[in-house]
């Protein structure tokens, strides 16, 4: 290393290491990053591939790449070219939601790397080391763009607040993690429940798959008292927010009674199943139901609500539904999916655009990157297209969306949500036997299906919107 520190040229490896090695100045003045310095522990590799826990590892990711960086830029008066290599890492610093959390100037710099990436192209090697070495000799031309130019980047207000609202929540539900722990540590079942349920609405809507977890040992403690419709609620909506393949019980012996008979729709078993616990459960669907319209309705309501909201219907419908970008960091914003017939309806939410709205070729190209994670991910599913929640607008002309993208406003999707929550409303006041035959009909239509409700709202071609 001190070898290193004192020639004039050469090369040094540092495996695994972010930390503790300092080259500053003409010590180091260009660095290699091969791969995301993401952690090598078992833990934090179960925390990411097994759990998913994509939120808490970008987290930590990004206070990684931030260390790294600092290996050889010391400070406002060091200077430096970075190489960065690597799919993992390359994909992680596209993401405008990663960008967020790094601090104000490296932000900056990122911005202003990608720009000059897109400005190369596909060029030889040789191009890249020239701009190095601009770069490397304080080439007059690069420091008065890099001056002129630096200051004018960043990343969007909504990514920045999206951010801190969700690492504060975060911060508040970990908090929430550990009184659970103690109060369950101490056999105060009661209190260690209480502080989960504190934080779980807010959860969900930060990180999705946290929630799920939430749910589980929220119904862990439930199952230990002896509560088993309860605690099979919470499991329900655990696998929901997790995975299928959870193995944990999810059916009570009144939903098997309520379901008992010929095959039933997903739609069908959710209905009859809530039908079975009486008027009451209903109408708390109803509600449910009709709460979550009414915050995708509201602009006043962040991206993250709307998500959620959109996700959360789907789940009371008794779909799987879940949100790929905000879990998994790949995918859309938010996605229907039917087990019993494999059919599936990906999301994109652009429900913050001012309308009219511009729909543009970042748009478009972002979802075109999702259609082709669905089919790697969702082999076996069908899906006959992506829609855009937005206001009314155009697609840019030098955008260039296939023919399975469609644009569906905001409002006209409220609409169906209202249209599905009064069909259902108007089976309340009826017996029992009539409610469940009325209930189990309209259940079964296909245009309740994920299907039909794809055919209603797929109405609009992005590509007939080009101006």
């Amino acid at each position: 290393m001190n070898n290193f520190r004192q020639a004039s040229s050469g090369a040094f490896i540092l495996v695994s290491r972010i930390d503790g090695i300092d080259l500053p100045q003409d010590t180091c003045r260009v660095m290699i990053i091969d791969g995301a310095p993401s952690g090598s522990s078992l833990m934090e590799k179960y925390l990411l591939y097994q759990l998913q826990l994509s939120n808490l590892f970008s987290t930590k990711l990004a206070g990684r790449i931030t260390q790294l960086l600092g290996r050889i830029n010391r400070g406002r008066s060091d200077y430096g070219a970075f190489v960065i290599y690597g799919k993992d890492i390359n994909v992680w610093i596209k993401r405008e939601a990663n960008i967020a959390l790094l601090p104000p100037l490296i932000r900056k710099q990122i911005i202003l790397g990608q720009s000059l990436q897109k400005d190369i192209g596909k060029s030889k090697s040789s191009d890249v080391a020239g701009l190095v070495d601009q770069v490397l000799a304080r080439d007059e031309g690069w420091l008065n763009f890099y001056r002129d130019t630096i200051d004018g980047l960043e990343v969007s207000s909504e990514a920045l607040d999206r951010v801190r609202k969700r690492e504060a929540t975060l911060a508040t539900s970990a908090i929430a993690e550990c009184s659970f722990m103690t109060r369950l540590w101490q056999e105060d079942i009661e209190e260690a429940r209480k502080a989960l349920l504190d934080v779980l609405d807010s959860t969900a809507i930060a990180d999705a798959r946290l929630a799920g977890w939430y749910s589980l040992w929220l119904g862990m403690t439930y199952d230990v008292q002896g509560d088993t419709e309860t605690a099979i609620a919470h499991y329900k909506r655990a696998r929901s927010r997790l995975s299928h393949w959870l193995n944990i019980p999810f059916r009570s012996d009144g939903d098997l009674q309520a379901t008992r008979g010929d095959p039933k729709t997903k739609l069908q078993e959710q209905l009859l199943t809530i039908n079975h616990h009486g008027a009451q459960s209903l109408g708390n669907l109803i509600t449910k139901l009709r709460g979550q319209a009414k915050i995708l309705r509201d602009q006043g309501a962040s991206s993250n609500q709307h998500e959620e909201a959109l996700r959360m219907f789907g789940e009371l419908m008794g779909f799987s539904a879940s949100r790929p970008d905000n879990e998994v960091g790949a995918g859309p914003d938010v996605m229907w999916l039917d087990e019993h017939t494999k059919y599936m309806i990906p999301f994109e939410m652009k429900t913050k655009k001012d309308a009219p709205a511009n729909y543009k070729k970042e748009d478009v190209g972002q979802v075109h990157n999702h259609q082709q994670w669905l089919k790697d991910e969702y082999p076996e599913h069908k899906c006959e297209g992506v829609l855009i929640v937005g206001p009314p607008g155009t697609c840019s002309k030098d955008a260039s969306p296939s023919d399975d993208i469609f644009l569906v406003e905001t409002a006209v999707i409220v609409h169906r949500m209202e249209e599905f929550v009064a069909k259902i409303e108007d089976t309340r006041g009826r017996t029992v036997i009539e409610r469940w035959t009325a209930l189990n009909a309209f259940g079964g239509l296909p245009e309740w299906q994920l299907d039909g409700w794809f055919k209603v709202l797929a109405q609009a071609p992005l590509k007939a919107l080009r101006t």
